[in-house]
């Protein structure tokens, strides 16, 4: 709904829908729930009820796979902590030229298998 372009259309198909239909909106982040489901209510003549829940079933972590890096870095975990090594490591990452990170690798002795 947020996004100008298909915003319209979405709306288009609400207002359009035939009076008998059903809807079930799933959202993790619409900021303004009761103002949506007033103007659902509004327009179908229906009542639109909000389901709601803090829980977060699969939890939020925030990673960073800068350009030219190795790999991921963690740099805010599930329970809220911020990791300011690997963010460092990650802004790190970033200042090296672009065929550093492959060149260190290369140069990286590898096992004998």
């Amino acid at each position: 709904m947020r996004d100008k372009e298909r915003g319209v259309i979405w709306e288009e198909c609400i207002v359009l829908a035939p009076s008998a239909a059903r809807f079930v909106f799933l959202s993790a982040t619409i900021p303004n729930a009761a103002e949506f489901a007033g103007w659902i209510a509004a327009t179908h003549g229906r009542p639109c009820h909000i389901v709601s829940t803090p829980h977060r079933p699969t939890p939020l972590e925030h990673w960073a796979l800068p350009a030219g890096a190795d790999g991921l870095y963690l740099l805010k975990s599930a329970d809220g902590a911020f990791h300011t090594a690997n963010f460092d490591a990650a802004m790190l990452a970033l200042r090296k030229p672009a065929g550093a990170a492959a060149a260190a690798k290369a140069a990286r002795p590898t096992r004998p298998t």
